[in-house]
């Protein structure tokens, strides 16, 4: 089945009308967090219009699943920014179930659990020192003598917990792990790890945060360590990359519409606060954080294998300050009750700097990625 960006619009087009009947009502009060039923009723409506993948082994059109044409991409990327306008964490939510599905198909596994956000996936080991190691990997370098001892540690689930935000009805995590001197990928139930809930985290107040361990001798499906495997996990890295660069896009066309709405109606000085030449100057910061993200995101509308994983990673870092700068102008128009909660743009401002977490807790990796000249896609 053949398809093109006139494909791609019409199916977005259908994406910004359910965020703006469904999501935008369901976020409208930043105060009070997204329940977990409504999260999953929302998600479960989203599968049902093809939104999200669905549990079987058959591969379309919904989020992430077809990766090999440009059209592809540019509704992948613009699904995750529409649903990151109305809620980010949300887009979040979304974004790693889907590419737990990835891993899913990719390795034959059947579905864990029948909820669209039954599964969750992270694509990095814990706060440790193997960004580098992992990232020599991916780029297909020559390895430091000390990599497969940083690899052991990075990704020894066992005895390093993992930060985990997810949906707090999660069944099953997909990641990577050491077994045997190489990376194999793993898909392990819930009630089969070690599972500590976590005190609430600085933003997506919408999920939950986990510190989750392997269990000494729990089972777990595996899948091989092989060339694939490693491409899996590179292209993996470079959709995670992606999406979260997509979902901050989304975050801050979202403070930029807020900050502009009050922008226009408060009045100061007999004028309305938007003629103020210093709140033009916060409006421009934003306005241009977004243009940016805009620019650099349609750089990437092209089949996955024809993306460059280093600029990706620099896509990201150059990005992540961007967004927190411009989240921050957002609160500082609204003035003193910018930090209040019932505005919404101090939830934007938490999302933006948590998601800056999202690729490990740490920039090694993505500033090793950002550092190659060449190499594999």
């Amino acid at each position: 089945m053949s398809f093109d960006f006139e494909d791609a619009q019409s199916l977005l087009s259908e994406v910004e009308s359910f965020c703006a009947g469904r999501v935008v009502p369901a976020a409208s009060r930043p105060q009070m967090p997204m329940s977990g039923d409504l999260l999953a009723t929302l998600s479960q409506e989203a599968r049902t219009l093809g939104i999200l993948p669905a549990a079987g082994p058959e591969a379309g059109f919904a989020l992430w699943e077809d990766v090999t044409h440009s059209a592809a991409l540019m509704l992948h990327l613009g699904i995750l920014a529409a649903v990151a306008r109305a809620d980010a964490g949300l887009a979040l939510a979304w974004h790693r179930a889907a590419l737990a599905r990835v891993v899913a198909r990719e390795l034959g596994w059947r579905s864990a659990a029948p909820g669209p956000l039954a599964e969750t996936l992270v694509t990095v080991g814990h706060w440790g020192t193997g960004g580098g190691a992992l990232a020599r990997r991916l780029d297909g370098a020559a390895p430091s003598p000390s990599d497969d001892t940083d690899l052991a540690d990075w990704l020894d689930r066992r005895t390093h917990a993992t930060t985990v935000i997810a949906p707090r009805d999660w069944c099953a995590l997909t990641w990577p792990v050491w077994r045997e001197g190489t990376i194999v990928w793993e898909r392990a139930a819930r009630v089969d790890l070690i599972v500590e809930a976590m005190r609430p985290q600085h933003g997506f107040d919408e999920l939950a945060a986990y510190r989750v361990r392997s269990a000494a001798d729990g089972p777990a499906e595996r899948g091989p360590a092989d060339a694939a495997s490693l491409r899996l996990h590179r292209d993996l890295v470079k959709m995670d990359m992606l999406g979260l660069t997509a979902i901050g896009s989304g975050a801050i066309a979202h403070a930029e519409r807020l900050a502009g709405d009050y922008a226009a109606m408060r009045r100061q000085g007999g004028r309305v606060i938007a003629e103020h030449d210093a709140v033009r100057r916060l409006t421009a910061e934003i306005a241009t954080a977004r243009h940016v993200a805009e620019i650099l995101l349609t750089a990437f509308v092209a089949p996955l294998d024809d993306i460059d994983l280093g600029r990706v990673a620099a896509a990201r870092i150059a990005l992540s300050d961007r967004f927190r700068d411009a989240a921050n102008a957002a609160v500082q128009i609204f003035g003193g009750i910018g930090y209040m909660r019932d505005t919404g743009a101090e939830k934007i401002l938490r999302d933006v700097n948590a998601l800056r977490l999202q690729s490990g807790g740490t920039r090694d990796l993505a500033q090793f990625l950002a550092g190659r000249q060449g190499g594999p896609a």
